[in-house]
């Protein structure tokens, strides 16, 4: 989660619109959590015994890490294979890197437009704690959400807490001070090493938030 809910739906769509029998090949890029190029270099081994053995007629990827360990490895496994990149954040794809057979599907989220809104329904909001993991993918946003959020400096003191394990998480989400919010970002791996699915994040993060 969440990159179930665009592979089931991207599967669906693909068997209502195309009348003729489809195969499809799932492969999970569990080496995203790690940063471990050795095992990307495997799982690229595999891929590319993959599409030696079938001839592929479309790669689609699902988020940005697969997005960009396509980019990386491509050329040495799927050179001439259209590509479709989904369920990414355009910042994190490289429109350089691609070529004249691929396509982005991409979205735009709007942190500030996210804490604005909140600071419009809950006007004496003055401290957000920002839940989010910490995978290769989790600190890349939280760079780029932290310089984002410049902006709203002296108004609301942001608590990151993607360096704590998901259990510490949940302690300091129960003991948050007066005018506080949650922003819950994304939660791959936490600091522990331990992984975890975005729904059940959230639904304890209800649970125990005062």
């Amino acid at each position: 989660s969440p990159w179930r809910e665009y592979e089931h739906h991207i599967r669906a769509e693909l068997r209502r619109q195309l009348p003729e029998p489809l195969e499809i090949f799932e492969t999970s890029l569990a080496t995203a959590r790690l940063a471990d190029k050795a095992l990307d270099d495997v799982f690229a081994q595999y891929l590319g015994a993959l599409s030696a053995r079938y001839k592929l007629d479309l790669v689609v990827t699902i988020g940005a890490p697969a997005a960009n360990f396509f980019l990386k490895v491509r050329q040495q496994i799927f050179p001439t294979v259209p590509m479709i990149f989904t369920g990414v954040e355009k910042r994190r794809v490289s429109l350089s890197d691609l070529t004249t057979n691929d396509v982005v599907v991409p979205s735009t989220v709007d942190h500030v437009g996210i804490i604005d809104h909140i600071l419009r329904l809950l006007p004496a909001t003055d401290h957000v704690a920002v839940v989010t993991g910490n995978s290769p993918n989790e600190k890349f946003w939280v760079e780029a959400i932290s310089n984002e959020l410049k902006p709203f400096t002296g108004r609301v003191t942001f608590t990151w807490l993607n360096e704590l394990p998901f259990e510490d998480m949940l302690k300091h989400a129960a003991a948050l001070p007066r005018r506080s919010v949650i922003l819950f970002i994304l939660m791959s791996v936490d600091a522990a090493g331990i992984s975890y699915e975005g729904k059940n994040v959230v639904n304890r993060l209800h649970a125990v938030a005062n």
